[in-house]
């Protein structure tokens, strides 16, 4: 039996119940249909998600008290209806989605349960790509050979990418997407490794073989020599002169001096430094290079003899008035220069100011126009070292009067008769200067010219009074005339009884003799008749 009964404010029914172990309920009436309950075990609430992630999708545990069939549809606060399915799988867009499942009894009741979920997006490694060269191709080691890689990509179209190649046998290549290099001679396997900013990588590989081409240079160093005195103010010759090359006969030589770059050239000059040095030559044939390393020691510097290193004005200069002369001499911390002098075609020796860079003066008006060597010396005291220079000398002409000289007779002289007056005559400015002379102030008169600087002259006597006579020579070029050169000497002609002088005693004589002959000639006429 029942012991009591309550009443069920949700059913709206009786609840019987009573002390023994049996219970039931009973309905009597109309009873109303229960709601059911919506349940959502996948996905988990506030889980993470990629795009790539397929996402199961579960609302199975939902129940209807009832035993109603219910009825699920899924629903996206992002996108809106998704399916109408108890389960299913499905990808989302990447961001932050509410997910509701609604169960419908088909009854009225429509219940929900809601879960939110965050999708990121996905991920994916780079896919590197070679489009060039061709698997298998053929090279050789003197081919620019270009491997491209542009054609690689990332799916996350944001994501940037690095490069990196490298060959088997030779390494490293490059960190760009198109590289053009020099394989050595062998089959290569050349990765190209593509890699993200997220860190995610991906590869490629292209396979090519790489035979002989052109034959280097072989490079030979005939000095300097290991074994060679070198120093450090002398210049090294670097001779390779017996470098070869059997299929390239065009050749670039570079020397190196400890790793740099001093010379050019088969042979070539160049200073070093004391101490211990490593000569390198380069050769190139314009597409393959080799190189030699030479090691020597340099010692300290010798005491050599002065150097002009230059002379000013240049050789064939034009000269005139006073004419600057300088130049430079090359430093000698051993053997300092000491003096620098010059002199003009074998003359005096005239000193120049300082001597490392030295200056002197040449007053060119003391010489003739025309060309005209200097020689330049400088010493150290040790060893002198000497240079010629030509040049022309020019300066406006201004005349230089002659001189003229008398020789003989001499000063003082007893003279008698005719007289003979010789003398030289001197002119810098032409050979054809001409001499004239007088006596006792008398008319001048043209003396002979024996050579092209020496005169004579004559003069008679007889009609002059004993006793000093004075003879006055001059010189005349054309324009000037010259000093007077005068010579006194004493006329001494013997007296005759007549008072003739000898020679005019003479002329008397002749004269009588003649005016008989025409007396005799005169009466032989007058009787022929």
């Amino acid at each position: 039996p029942f012991t009591g009964v309550e009443y069920n404010p949700q059913t709206e029914e009786p609840l019987y119940f009573g002390g023994s172990s049996v219970a039931f309920t009973m309905r009597e009436g109309v009873f109303p249909n229960l709601a059911p309950t919506a349940a959502i075990s996948s996905p988990a609430a506030g889980s993470n998600w990629t795009t790539a992630d397929t996402v199961f999708f579960d609302a199975s545990a939902s129940v209807d008290p009832d035993g109603d069939a219910l009825a699920i549809t899924w629903w996206d606060n992002a996108t809106g209806f998704l399916t109408a399915a108890t389960s299913f799988g499905a990808q989302l867009a990447a961001g932050d989605h509410n997910i509701t499942a609604f169960a419908d009894d088909g009854h009225g009741h429509n219940v929900s349960a809601s879960v939110l979920v965050h999708v990121a997006v996905a991920q994916y490694p780079p896919v590197a790509d070679i489009s060039g060269p061709a698997p298998g191709s053929n090279f050789t080691d003197d081919d620019d050979i270009t491997f491209n890689g542009a054609t690689s990509y990332d799916p996350n179209l944001a994501d940037t990418l690095s490069y990196a190649w490298s060959s088997d046998l030779d390494g490293p290549l490059g960190a760009s997407p198109i590289v053009v290099v020099r394989l050595s001679i062998g089959t290569h396997t050349v990765t190209l490794r593509v890699t993200d900013s997220t860190g995610r990588g991906g590869n490629a590989t292209v396979q090519v073989v790489v035979r002989l081409g052109d034959v280097p240079p072989s490079p030979a160093i005939s000095s300097p020599n290991p074994g060679t005195a070198y120093h450090s103010n002398i210049p090294v010759e670097f001779n390779a002169s017996g470098t070869t090359d059997p299929d390239s006969p065009a050749l670039t030589y570079e020397w190196l001096v400890d790793g740099l770059s001093v010379a050019a050239g088969p042979v070539a000059m160049h200073t070093m430094a004391e101490g211990p040095h490593t000569v390198t030559l380069r050769v190139s044939d314009g597409r393959k290079t080799a190189q030699l390393d030479v090691s020597l020691v340099v010692g300290g510097p010798l005491d050599l003899p002065p150097k002009f290193l230059s002379i000013s004005p240049r050789n064939g200069t034009v000269l005139s008035g006073l004419a600057v002369l300088n130049g430079t001499m090359d430093v000698d911390p051993v053997g300092p220069v000491r003096f620098v002098e010059f002199r003009v075609e074998g003359g005096d020796w005239l000193s120049a100011l300082n001597t490392v860079a030295w200056t002197g003066v040449l007053d060119t008006t003391l010489y003739p126009n025309g060309p005209v060597n200097i020689t330049f010396r400088a010493s150290d005291g040790k060893s002198a070292t000497e240079t010629v220079r030509t040049y022309l000398i020019d300066n406006p002409f201004v005349n230089a009067p002659p001189s003229v000289e008398v020789l003989t007779p001499r000063p003082g002289a007893v003279v008698r008769g005719t007289v003979t007056v010789a003398g030289s005559v001197d002119d810098p400015d032409t050979a054809d200067a001409s001499v004239e002379f007088r006596v006792d102030s008398g008319p001048w008169q043209n003396a002979s010219m024996t050579s092209s600087n020496a005169w004579s002259a004559s003069f008679e006597t007889a009609g002059l009074e004993n006793g000093p006579v004075v003879v006055e020579v001059r010189a005349f070029d054309g324009l000037n005339y010259s000093a007077l050169a005068v010579l006194t000497v004493n006329v001494d002609n013997p007296q005759t009884r007549g008072g003739f002088l000898p020679g005019l005693e003479g002329a008397a004589a002749l004269g009588a003799l003649g005016a008989a002959a025409w007396g005799r000639e005169a009466r032989r006429r007058r009787e022929a008749e």
